[in-house]
C-alpha cells in the first residue's frame, strides 16, 4: 500500500489534470483564424460552424471557470466574430446558417439571425427578432430560454435600424418616444437626441414627433438646422404646456424670443440644468449685443451672475465674436468694464483684457485694473484672482518689473492664506479627536474639502505662481528670481493636491537641471518625502515614479553609469522588464535613457535592442534613432528602410537614413532621401523642441558638400527661424507677450516662408490688438499653407486655432477660393477650404471638399480623416464614412496616426476583408522582454504570490493591455454597430439554461 502511495506521489500533477475543453476549443478557434485564409470556402465555413456548435454544446458551469482570467481571454460567443473566415467563404456560411435544421428552434432562430447580419440585410434581421418576440410570448418555448429579455430585443432592434442608417434614425427616435411616453410618470428625465427628422421623415411628420417629444420630461439635443428651427417655433407656441425648459434649444441669436419665454415660464431651473441655461444666457446676451442693446445686456448681466458663471471660461465666445461682426466690439467693451468696476467678482476679466488690447486699450485695462486693486475691502479672494490678472495685464504689456512685483507680493499673500487654511483644518481635527470621532477624514479628503470651500485650489495656486516666478527669473536672467520661486515651490510642496505634487516634482526638477542645479535636482527627487496617507498600491506608485524621474535626472546630467545602477539595483520599477515600460516618459523616454545607459557601460547589444524596442514604440523619437546609428552595425540601413516601409507616413527613418548617406559620401542619394522625407510632412509641427525641422537641417549639410551654398544656407535659415520660434513660444507661455512678437518677427528674418510662423504671428497680433499686422500675417500663412502641407501635415506648432476667428476666416475664404479657382491646383487647396468649411460648422460643403481633395489624391491620409469626421456630422454621407474609413485602415494598417471607429460600416464582409489584408500589412510588434530588472522582477514575483494567496487570481496586479483601436482590430470589429450585444443575444439564444 505504501508503495503504491510512493507511485500516486511521484506522478506528475499535470499528468492527472483533466483536460479543459474550453482552453482546447479557443486555441483551435484561435488556430483557425490564423489558416482560414489558406482553406477552401466550403471547408472553412463547415469548420467555423462546428467550432461554434461545439460552443454552444458547452455547459455554463465550464464557461464560468475561466472568469477569475483576463477577460480578453475568455472564451465567448463574440470570440467567433473575432475569428471569422475571410469573405470569400460567407456565402457558403450564410447559406448553411439559414438552411440547417438543429433539432432545436431557438438555436435555428439565432443561425437566421447571424445569417442576416453578416448578409447585411436590416430588414431580415427585424423579421428574425419579431419571430424571437413571439416566441417568447409563448410560455411554453419562454421556459427554454428563460433568460431573455424584451429589453434586450429592444436594444437590438435600435441597433439594426441604426445600422441600416440615417434613413432609419426617425424610426428608433419615434419607438423611443413611444417608450418614454408609455413610461409617463415614471420617466425621470434624461436627454432625447434628434436626428434630422424635417430631411427623414418631411415638415408634417417631424412636427408631430416634435410636440410629442417636447410634451415629455426630457432634455431635447437637436442638430440640424431645419429641425432646430421648426423645434424652436414649437416651443414658442407651447410654452405654457412644455413640463420642462429647453435649455438646449437656445443656440443662435436668433432664439432670444425663446429664452425669454423659457426665463418668464421657468424662473427657477433645477440644478442638473444650470449648464444649459448658462450657455443659452451667454447667447440671449450675444442677441443683446448684436441688437446694439448694451444698457440692456449690462442689466441681464447684472440680474443674471448667478446664472452665468456657470459658464465655464466667462463671456461665451459666440458673444465676443457677435460684437466683432456687428462692429460693436467699442461699446460692448464698455459694458465689460463698467460691469467689472461694479463688481470685480465677475468671471469677465480675462475677455476684457483681451478684447482692452484688440481695440488698443490695454492702457485702459491696466489702470482699471490698478484702482480695483487698491480698493480696501475687497475679499482675499478677489483680491487675490485680480492679482493674477493684474500680473498678465503687466507682463504682456512689457511693464516686467513692476509684473514681477505684483507676482512676488501675490505669493506672499497665497503663502499667508495657505498657512493659515491648514491651521484651520488642524483645529477642526483636533476638535473631531476629541469629540470622540472614530471616522476621521484622511488630510488629503479634508484638504479636498477646503479647497472646494474657496472654489480654487489655493495651494495649487500659490504652486503655480511659485513656478511662474522661476521660469520669469530663467527667462530673464535673474537667478535670484529663480532660487526665491523654486525655494518657495518647493516650501509650498506639501499642501498641494495630489494632481499638483506629480507635476511640481516634474517642473521643479526640470527648472533644476536647466538652471544648471543638478545635484540639487537629485537630492529634492530622491529625498521629498512620500505622503504619510498613500495607501500599499498608491506608494509603490509613488516610488516607481520617483524612481523613474531620478533615473531621467541622472540621463540629462550625463551620469549614465547612475542610470544603470538604478535599473540593476531598484526594486520600485512596477515591472520585471524594461519592455513593461515602454510607455513610460519624464521629459524623455525611459527607455532612451536606460539604452544610453546600457551603451556607456558596454553592453552594446542589450543597448540595441532597447532603442529597437523604442524606435518601433515611438517612431518619431530623433535621440532614438542617433543612438541607434551611433552602436554601428552593417545592418543600419536595411533596418532604416524596414521602419520606413512599415509607416509611409513617418519621416523619420528616410531622414536618419539621408545621415547616414551623407556621412558615406553618398550624396546624391541622400539628396532624395531627405527630400522623400519632407515631402511626408513638410511643416515637422508634431515633434519636439530642437528636433522640428531636422530634415532640412540635413538637407543644408547635403547642398553643402555639394558646392551649393546659396541653397543650403536657405535651409539653415528655416531651421534657425523655427529654434527662435520655439524660444519665443517659451516668453509667450511665461506671459511676456510683447518680447515673445519681437522675436517671432526676429524669426522671420531668416525665413519668410514659414507658414507655421506667420500664422502664429496673425494670432499673436490679433490678441495684442494690431489687426492690420494679424492681417497681413493671416493672409501670407494662407499663401504659403498649400504648399507647407504633405499628405499627413503636423499643423506645425502655431497654426492651431488660425481658422479660429471672423476675420481669418474671412481672409483664408479669400486666399483659399483663389487658389482653388487656379489650374491644377493642388488637393492640399480643397483639403483647406474643408477644413475651413469645418470650422465654420458647414460640414456639407465640408464633406464636397474633402471628397475632391481625396479623388486628386487617393493617399492624403489627413483629407480621409477629416471626411470622415466631416461625413459623421453631416447627413446622408454613409457612403463617405465607409470608404474613409476603409481608406483609413489601408494607408495605415498599424493605426499609429488615427483610431478609425468601424462602429458605422454596414458592409461586414467588406470590412472584414479589409482588417484581414491590414493584418498582413500590419508590422509584426516584438512584446518580449528586452532587459530584466532583477531586484524589481523579484519585488514583482513576491507580490503576485502574496496575490495568488489572497486568492486573487494568477494574473492578479498585472498590467493588462487594454482593447482599442490600433491594438487589435479583431476586437474593434466586434464593436460595430450591428455585432455589438448580438453576442449576449446569441449566447442566451443557443444554451439552454
Amino acid at each position: 500500500m505504501l508503495k503504491k502511495l510512493a507511485e500516486q506521489l511521484q506522478k506528475s500533477p499535470d499528468a492527472e489534470k483533466p483536460a479543459d475543453p474550453v482552453a482546447e476549443l479557443r486555441k483551435k478557434l484561435v488556430d483557425f483564424g490564423k489558416q482560414a485564409s489558406t482553406l477552401p470556402p466550403e471547408q472553412a465555413a463547415a469548420q467555423w460552424l462546428a467550432m461554434y456548435d461545439l460552443y454552444a454544446a458547452l455547459p455554463a458551469e465550464a464557461l464560468r471557470s475561466q472568469y477569475v482570467t483576463n477577460y480578453r481571454d475568455q472564451l465567448r460567443t463574440g470570440s467567433f466574430f473575432e475569428q471569422l473566415p475571410p469573405g470569400s467563404a460567407w456565402d457558403a456560411l450564410i447559406t448553411r446558417l439559414e438552411t440547417r435544421k438543429t433539432g432545436d428552434a431557438w438555436r435555428d432562430r439565432g443561425s437566421q439571425l447571424l445569417a442576416s447580419v453578416l448578409r447585411g440585410d436590416a430588414a431580415a434581421s427585424s423579421r428574425v427578432l419579431k419571430e424571437i418576440r413571439a416566441a417568447m410570448e409563448d410560455p411554453k418555448q419562454a421556459a427554454e430560454r428563460p433568460m431573455l429579455d424584451a429589453q434586450m430585443l429592444d436594444m437590438m432592434e435600435d441597433s439594426f435600424e441604426i445600422a441600416g442608417g440615417s434613413d432609419q434614425w426617425a424610426a428608433v427616435f419615434e419607438k423611443r418616444l413611444a417608450q418614454m411616453e408609455k413610461a409617463g410618470p415614471l420617466y425621470v428625465g434624461g436627454s432625447m437626441i434628434t436626428p434630422p427628422l424635417v430631411k427623414a421623415v418631411g415638415p408634417e411628420k417631424a412636427e408631430a414627433l416634435l410636440r410629442r417629444a417636447l410634451a415629455i420630461k426630457a432634455r431635447l439635443v437637436v442638430n440640424d438646422e431645419e429641425t432646430h428651427r421648426l423645434a424652436v417655433r414649437l416651443a414658442l407656441q407651447s410654452i405654457d404646456q412644455l413640463p420642462s425648459p429647453q435649455w438646449t434649444l437656445v443656440r443662435k441669436v436668433e432664439d432670444a424670443r425663446l429664452y425669454e419665454a423659457l426665463a418668464k415660464r421657468f424662473p427657477r431651473s433645477e440644478p442638473q440644468d444650470a449648464s444649459d441655461q448658462a450657455r443659452a444666457a451667454t447667447v440671449y446676451l450675444a442677441s443683446l449685443v448684436a441688437e446694439n442693446r448694451i444698457k440692456e445686456a449690462a442689466q441681464f448681466a447684472t440680474d443674471s451672475r448667478g446664472i452665468l458663471v456657470n459658464s465655464v471660461g466667462g463671456v461665451n465666445g459666440s458673444v465676443m465674436e457677435e460684437a466683432s461682426r456687428q462692429s460693436l466690439s467699442r461699446p460692448f467693451n464698455g459694458l465689460l468694464r463698467e460691469l467689472l468696476s461694479s463688481d470685480p467678482s465677475l468671471p469677465y476679466w480675462h475677455d476684457y483684457i483681451q478684447l482692452s488690447a484688440q481695440l488698443g486699450d490695454s492702457d485702459k485695462a491696466l489702470a482699471l485694473l490698478r484702482e480695483i486693486v487698491a480698493r480696501p475691502n475687497l475679499s482675499l479672494e478677489i483680491r487675490g484672482a485680480l492679482r493674477s490678472h493684474y500680473v498678465d495685464a503687466l507682463l504682456a504689456a512689457d511693464q516686467v518689473e513692476e509684473g514681477v512685483k505684483v507676482l512676488r507680493e501675490k505669493i506672499q499673500v497665497e503663502a499667508k492664506a495657505t498657512n493659515a487654511a491648514e491651521k484651520d483644518l488642524e483645529t477642526q481635527l483636533k476638535e473631531m479627536r476629541s469629540d470622540g470621532n472614530r471616522t476621521l477624514p484622511s488630510p488629503l479628503t479634508v484638504r479636498s474639502k477646503y479647497d472646494d470651500h474657496y472654489r480654487v485650489p489655493l495651494p495649487d495656486a500659490l504652486e503655480m505662481d511659485c513656478l511662474h516666478l522661476a521660469r520669469l527669473g530663467h527667462l530673464l536672467g535673474q537667478p535670484e528670481l529663480v532660487e526665491e520661486g523654486l525655494a518657495a515651490a518647493i516650501a509650498n510642496l506639501a499642501k498641494v493636491s495630489d494632481y499638483q505634487e506629480g507635476s511640481s516634482l516634474e517642473d521643479i526638477g526640470l527648472l533644476m537641471l536647466q538652471t544648471g542645479r543638478g545635484p540639487q535636482a537629485e537630492k529634492f527627487v530622491s529625498e521629498f518625502p512620500v505622503r504619510p496617507e498613500s495607501g500599499t498600491s498608491q506608494l509603490a506608485s509613488l516610488l516607481g515614479d520617483r524612481t523613474e524621474k531620478l533615473a531621467v535626472i541622472y540621463h540629462l546630467a550625463g551620469r549614465h553609469e547612475d542610470v544603470f545602477k538604478l535599473l540593476e539595483q531598484s526594486p520600485y520599477w512596477g515591472a520585471g522588464d524594461l519592455s513593461g515600460l515602454d510607455t513610460n516618459h519624464f521629459e524623455v523616454p525611459l527607455l532612451f535613457a536606460a539604452a544610453k545607459a546600457l551603451a556607456v557601460t558596454g553592453k552594446k547589444e542589450e543597448a540595441l535592442r532597447v532603442v529597437k524596442r523604442l524606435i518601433e514604440s515611438r517612431g518619431g523619437y530623433d535621440p532614438a534613432y542617433a543612438l541607434f546609428l551611433e552602436l554601428g552595425g552593417d545592418g543600419r540601413e536595411a533596418q532604416l528602410d524596414a521602419w520606413a516601409r512599415l509607416d509611409r507616413f513617418q519621416e523619420r527613418p528616410l531622414i536618419w537614413k539621408a545621415k547616414l548617406q551623407l556621412d558615406a559620401g553618398r550624396l546624391d542619394e541622400a539628396e532624395r532621401t531627405v527630400r522623400a522625407a519632407i515631402a511626408i510632412d513638410p511643416s515637422d509641427g508634431e515633434e519636439g523642441k530642437g528636433d522640428r525641422m531636422r530634415a532640412y537641417a540635413v538637407l543644408g549639410d547635403i547642398l553643402e558638400k555639394k558646392g551649393d551654398a546659396a541653397q543650403a544656407k536657405i535651409m539653415r535659415g528655416a531651421v534657425e527661424a523655427i529654434r527662435l520660434s520655439e524660444n519665443a513660444d517659451d516668453w509667450w507661455q511665461a506671459g511676456l507677450l510683447q518680447r515673445a512678437v519681437k522675436m517671432y518677427e526676429e524669426a522671420l528674418e531668416h525665413f519668410a516662408d514659414a507658414y507655421c510662423i506667420q500664422s502664429r504671428l496673425a494670432l499673436r497680433y490679433s490678441e495684442l490688438g494690431d489687426l492690420a499686422r494679424a492681417e497681413e500675417h493671416y493672409r501670407r500663412a494662407f499663401e504659403l499653407m498649400p504648399e507647407s502641407f504633405g499628405r499627413i501635415e503636423s499643423h506645425c506648432f502655431g497654426c492651431e486655432g488660425t481658422f479660429s476667428n471672423q476675420r481669418a476666416q474671412d481672409i483664408a475664404e479669400r486666399v483659399f477660393t483663389q487658389l482653388a479657382a487656379a489650374p491644377g491646383a493642388r488637393p492640399q487647396v480643397f483639403y483647406l477650404l474643408g477644413y475651413l468649411r469645418e470650422e465654420e460648422g458647414r460640414y456639407e460643403e465640408a464633406v464636397e471638399q474633402f471628397r475632391q481633395a481625396v479623388q486628386l489624391d487617393p493617399d492624403y491620409f489627413n483629407a480621409w480623416k477629416h471626411l470622415l469626421d466631416a461625413a459623421g456630422r453631416s447627413e446622408h454621407a454613409q457612403a463617405d464614412i465607409e470608404k474613409a474609413t476603409l481608406a483609413l485602415l489601408r494607408l495605415d494598417p498599424a493605426m499609429k496616426h488615427d483610431n478609425v471607429n468601424f462602429s458605422g460600416i454596414r458592409n461586414l464582409r467588406v470590412l472584414w476583408d479589409a482588417i484581414l489584408a491590414a493584418e498582413k500589412a500590419r508590422p509584426v510588434r516584438e512584446f518580449g522582454p528586452i532587459f530584466r530588472l532583477p531586484q524589481a522582477a523579484l519585488a514583482m514575483e513576491q507580490r503576485q504570490k502574496a496575490m495568488i494567496a489572497m486568492g486573487q487570481g494568477e494574473t492578479a496586479g498585472m498590467n493588462q493591455e487594454m482593447p482599442g483601436p490600433g491594438k487589435n482590430l479583431r476586437e474593434e470589429f466586434h464593436r460595430n454597430q450591428a455585432l455589438n450585444g448580438l453576442d449576449g443575444l446569441l449566447e442566451l439564444i443557443n444554451r439552454r439554461p
